[in-house]
């Protein structure tokens, strides 16, 4: 999916080892202030090469706002947000003669004839730094008046949180700091009995060239009430749509805490692209052992957090959007 939204349309662009991702948003209303230190919050929160329970690649992730935004106001106009790709390691993909089990490839060379040179291309998590740089400013927008988004890692692999509560996005941050040796790790788990059990399993997963999945809480505070009983059935269901687009994203549950709280579980697949031999076939359908290459997430989970944040606020600002207008 590269366009999302019906009042507020966000449209990503860019391959995982090309120049740059990025995105242009429509739709978004004039005279709203934001910094780029705010999008870049966020960004900062997802970019790669943060500890060693994440990808090696080293990414800055330095938005550049092209248009629409001026002087920290929004202007009305398209709104187009650029990062450049300044890590890339095209060589890493001498594979790509057999398509990896569970990632698109086979998928994308079906259905365009055609497959990225290198990496995932579009289905490359890589993606999914423009959809935090457009959600960052819809997640600015709604927050302080109409909905509040907060997610956190609630399970990796069989460790698990044993309750569901409400956090802030700060205990999410904090909370999940481990001190492994010289780093700091951060798995936005916020509890540390449980944040160090997650570290323990990511790195030994790691260490044997595996990947896990899990398990990301998503919980949705309502601050206007007539936005969420005008639209609760629409925002559940266009809130579904945006994160079940999201890379690895398999599965998704929602738990209604109370009449202005909705918590979503969404399932992390683990990554397809791992170090252990397996078994598959080439494109003439010849089985084959693939053992692949590359710098990849062991566990997406941690930094997967801040792109359920920023995808549920972009499917809720066009839901608000729909509602400002059938209101008036």
């Amino acid at each position: 999916m590269s366009t999302f939204g019906r009042l507020l349309r966000v449209t990503t662009y860019g391959e995982s080892h090309g120049l740059s991702v990025g995105c242009i948003i429509e739709g978004f209303p004039p005279g709203f202030e934001i910094t780029k230190d705010h999008i870049q919050e966020h960004l900062t929160r997802r970019k790669p090469g943060q500890s060693s329970i994440t990808t090696s690649r080293s990414e800055d992730d330095i938005v550049e706002i092209h248009s629409g935004i001026q002087n920290n106001l929004t202007l009305g106009t398209p709104i187009c947000l650029q990062i450049k790709n300044l890590d890339t390691r095209p060589g890493d993909y001498i594979f790509r003669t057999i398509p990896r089990p569970g990632h698109a490839d086979f998928t994308y060379k079906e259905k365009y004839g055609v497959n990225s040179d290198s990496g995932g291309g579009r289905a490359s998590a890589r993606e999914t730094a423009a959809r935090v740089a457009a959600g960052s400013l819809c997640l600015k927008y709604i927050e302080n008046t109409w909905v509040q988004v907060v997610s956190w890692v609630h399970q990796v692999h069989d460790i698990s949180l044993t309750e569901i509560k409400n956090y802030t996005r700060n205990e999410v941050e904090t909370l999940g700091l481990v001190k492994f040796g010289d780093e700091i790790l951060n798995t936005r788990c916020p509890n540390y009995d449980i944040s160090e059990k997650i570290c323990q399993k990511i790195l030994l997963a790691r260490s044997q060239g595996d990947s896990l999945g899990g398990i990301i809480a998503c919980c949705l505070t309502f601050i206007d009430i007539g936005f969420f009983e005008y639209m609760e059935n629409q925002v559940l269901s266009w809130v579904g749509y945006a994160l079940m687009s999201i890379p690895s994203v398999k599965g998704f549950k929602v738990l209604k805490k109370n009449h202005l709280s909705i918590v979503i579980m969404l399932a992390f697949k683990p990554v397809s692209t791992i170090r252990i031999s397996q078994e598959t076939c080439d494109w003439d359908g010849e089985i084959r052992s693939l053992e692949c290459r590359g710098r990849h997430d062991p566990c997406v989970l941690p930094r997967a957090v801040p792109i359920v944040e920023t995808m549920a606020a972009i499917a809720l600002m066009d839901c608000l959007l729909v509602y400002k207008s059938l209101r008036k």
